[in-house]
């Protein structure tokens, strides 16, 4: 699986055109997001004229994959904090974990601050989806899910998405995590040579680890010898 992004989209109030965030905040917002997966996050922004200033990393009161309510007392503390130090509130955000980063009809309707802007990440995770629903297919149809493996292809250690979190999505462990060794996979196409599983790569050692599972109690192929001939004085 390749690095995931979380795209954030802006639904602007009281003609606000553009929210000012550091970068450093922009990725405080995302960790939280993906520290929360598979259930959703919510946040304050506060600050002044459409910068942020200060960033409140919400409980979610009420932890769910498609809900999200922040925790009242903590809600009612962020906000008298805010007015002891001068500050405004100048959004709020919050994840969707399994749909895109567009306001549903129940953010539109518990958008109770128009002076805020609303922001929405989602992780672009169409795959991950798909498998799940593949799964619950395979179950449907009384196909044994304890012999099938999960393979991620193209998967990437800096991913938006941890190991842990597509397994508790999925509710299967991972069998396998495929590198994403791009350079190394076009080489060998571009060049015809095969990539070899004795190279020393991570994704060489991967086939290696895969081939010896797939190996596992499989019978040994016996290979007919063939009998020797003798040579005459030509070598016929």
């Amino acid at each position: 699986m390749p690095h995931v992004p979380w795209p954030l989209i802006c639904e602007l109030m009281k003609g606000l055109s553009v929210l000012k965030i550091t970068g450093t905040d922009y990725e405080r917002i995302l960790k939280h997001c993906r520290d929360e997966y598979p259930n959703e996050a919510c946040g304050i922004l506060a600050g002044h004229n459409g910068t942020v200033e200060k960033i409140y990393l919400m409980k979610n009161a009420e932890p769910s994959p498609s809900f999200y309510i922040m925790e009242p007392q903590e809600q009612f503390r962020v906000m008298k904090e805010m007015r002891q130090a001068g500050l405004n509130l100048v959004g709020i955000y919050h994840s969707h974990t399994g749909s895109q980063a567009y306001p549903s009809a129940t953010d539109v309707s518990l958008a109770y601050y128009p002076e805020a802007v609303y922001l929405i990440a989602a992780p672009e995770l169409p795959s991950i989806r798909n498998l799940v629903r593949y799964m619950d297919h395979l179950k449907r149809f009384n196909c044994p899910l304890e012999k099938a493996r999960v393979v991620i292809n193209r998967y990437d250690k800096r991913s938006a998405i941890r190991e842990d979190q597509i397994e508790k999505t999925i509710r299967r462990p991972i069998s396998f995590l495929v590198p994403n060794s791009y350079n190394e996979v076009v080489s060998a196409i571009n060049s015809g040579t095969p990539i070899s599983t004795n190279a020393k790569t991570e994704l060489a050692a991967m086939l290696r680890r895969w081939v010896g599972t797939l190996a596992e109690g499989a019978e040994p192929v016996a290979v007919k010898q063939e009998p020797k001939r003798r040579l005459g004085i030509l070598g016929l």
